[in-house]
């Protein structure tokens, strides 16, 4: 996939299989990859992952229903649908690379920590 030039040189990305790692700390030991999540979600001053995805959630339904105060308004549409073309636009992306092959080390072990999250979402909810 052709990136562009930089530098007076054309570079490209080869998926051939970009994402079989295995990815481990220092220690040898698996990566723990939802601290990693947590430590970004900290940094980018988001206290709960389980509130940020829920006010994330509700922004569809500010927009499309009343509230008691008043009718439904937008603010910086265009920053909004960027955000969210851009998001879908890499997930494509990643899904192209993903599904050429069978086995990516690294695709397993986000899932797992994706799972892990979702979990903990639906625990807080139940």
């Amino acid at each position: 996939m052709f990136l562009g030039e930089f530098e007076g040189e054309y570079k490209f990305i080869y998926p051939d299989p970009p994402l079989n790692l295995v990815s481990v700390d220092p220690s040898g030991s698996p990566k723990d990859y939802l601290k990693d999540v947590r430590n970004v979600a900290q940094e980018k001053g988001i206290d709960s992952i389980y509130e940020h995805i829920k006010e994330v959630a509700n922004i569809r339904n500010k927009m499309l229903y009343a509230s008691d105060n008043a009718i439904p308004s937008v603010e910086n549409i265009n920053e909004m649908l960027q955000r969210h073309i851009g998001a879908t636009l890499l997930i494509h992306m990643m899904y192209l690379f993903v599904i050429q092959h069978p086995k990516q080390n690294l695709v397993e072990e986000c899932l797992t920590v994706f799972i892990k999250i979702q979990d903990q979402i639906e625990s807080k909810e139940t």
